[in-house]
């Protein structure tokens, strides 16, 4: 299987090494030396994949090439599927969060109205 492209340059602003791999949307890692980096980016790629498969989010296959200008293009167009894919996340999240609180708030209201009785308990 072809491993994931990776990216390795020395950043002036950050005055470190930086490793990145363009298939998986911001996985990088810096380091002091080359080395540094290489291994560090090693760890957050396999930490990506992990948190990717768990998730049940999209897992790219890697196809980044450095000199490949339609590469480029569809690394921007997996990019956009993934950010696409994090957004219907967050949403599905957030709705379920705000189904969670109305229930909290609707039996929180209970309580208060029943004086602490159970759900289904008669009240005297």
């Amino acid at each position: 299987m072809k491993d994931y492209a990776i990216n390795l340059f020395y950043s002036e602003n950050d005055e470190a090494w930086i490793a990145d791999i363009p298939d998986l949307f911001s996985c990088s890692a810096s380091g002091d030396t080359p080395e540094d980096a290489l291994r560090e980016v090693q760890i957050a790629k396999k930490l990506w994949l992990d948190t990717a498969q768990e998730d049940g989010d999209i897992i790219p296959e890697p196809v980044y090439d450095p000199a490949d200008n339609l590469t480029h293009r569809r690394q921007a167009q997996r990019i956009y599927e993934q950010v696409e894919s994090f957004d219907k996340r967050i949403e599905s999240l957030t709705n379920q969060s705000r189904a969670v609180t109305e229930e909290l708030t609707r039996l929180s209201k209970y309580y208060r109205r029943t004086g602490g009785a159970a759900i289904g308990q008669k009240t005297a």
